[in-house]
């Protein structure tokens, strides 16, 4: 094998086997380096928050929240109990089972789990960590990253609905938590310094699809889109029924817990229904424009177009 010499007498020069040594570790320390940008300063940065996927990509996947002290330890709260952190409240959630949210989570997010499949296979990233990027006597400033497995993922594209919610990048909480990196949508959502707009397709309004990716919708096919002010939505996809619910934050969309009815369809209607299905599940971002409602996915792409229609 490289590098395995043959038996042979013992040096006795350590000042040279020293010197050899310092050198591997500089190279080492240089490669390292090089493969992780960015990982010294991480650790160089308080971590504050962690929410991690468990059993990632299975039907045991559940979600486990850590909140840090400022000696870096995990926090260690009886269940039930809350916690006002810099970062807001705090609840924390027994852990009865692999598949379950639990540990740490922010109260708005506590609403959330009762509504979202989170055993459902997700892809996406596997770990949400904040970091403190101001020093201990200056007023906080936080960075979110998050990660699939070890490698941190690029600020751009958002990626969409998550086992741990949704994200988008960037953007200060408020003048007095200014951040950098992702942040999850819900707490922007509730935090007090920044209101958010209702989503323009909040309430009741009815919509039927007159184009989906780029095609347009047969005349006579089944595919609409009804929004109701208790956060409900329904409508057809080709022969079926579908109903949910739908979460605004600002102009974003959150389409979730989307049951069907199972109708065999056929033709036009089977084409449509299976377009619309996809669409529901990719959207996330809702906007009128022009009189009509579009439904935009992560990277900006034009998913579908719906003009108002009187059910």
């Amino acid at each position: 094998m490289r590098g395995l010499r043959q038996p042979g007498p013992l040096r006795t020069d350590r000042t040279s086997s020293g010197v050899r040594a310092m050198f591997r570790l500089m190279a080492f320390a240089i490669a390292l380096a090089t493969v992780l940008p960015g990982a010294v300063s991480w650790a160089e940065e308080p971590l504050v928050y962690e929410r991690v996927v468990t059993a990632p990509g299975t039907r045991s996947q559940g979600v486990r929240g850590v909140l840090y002290g400022e000696d870096g330890s995990p926090m260690d709260v009886p269940a039930g109990t809350g916690v006002d952190a810099p970062l807001g409240r705090f609840r924390s959630v027994a852990c009865d089972n692999p598949w379950s949210v639990c540990g740490l989570i922010r109260e708005d997010m506590l609403t959330w789990i009762g509504e979202h499949p989170i055993n459902a296979v997700h892809s996406g990233p596997t770990a949400f960590r904040v970091y403190r990027v101001s020093g201990a006597d200056e007023p906080p400033a936080w960075r979110g990253v998050l990660f699939e497995g070890d490698a941190a993922l690029p600020e751009e594209p958002a990626p969409g609905l998550t086992a741990m919610g949704a994200f988008r990048p960037g953007a200060p909480l408020s003048a007095d938590a200014p951040w950098s990196g992702w942040i999850p949508e819900s707490w922007r959502a509730a935090w007090p310094s920044e209101p958010v707009e209702p989503a323009p397709a909040a309430g009741d309004t009815s919509w039927r699809f007159v184009e989906i990716m780029g095609a347009a919708v047969p005349d006579g096919a089944h595919a609409t889109l009804s929004f109701t002010g208790e956060g409900r939505i329904s409508g057809e996809a080709g022969c079926n029924a579908f109903s949910g619910r739908y979460e605004p934050i600002g102009d974003r969309a959150a389409f979730m817990a989307v049951g069907y009815t199972k109708m065999m369809c056929y033709g036009v209607d089977l084409g449509v229904g299976n377009a619309v299905q996809s669409v529901l599940a990719e959207a996330h971002r809702a906007a009128v424009e022009s009189g009509e409602l579009r439904l935009v996915a992560a990277d900006g792409r034009l998913l579908a177009r719906l003009v108002p229609f009187a059910p």
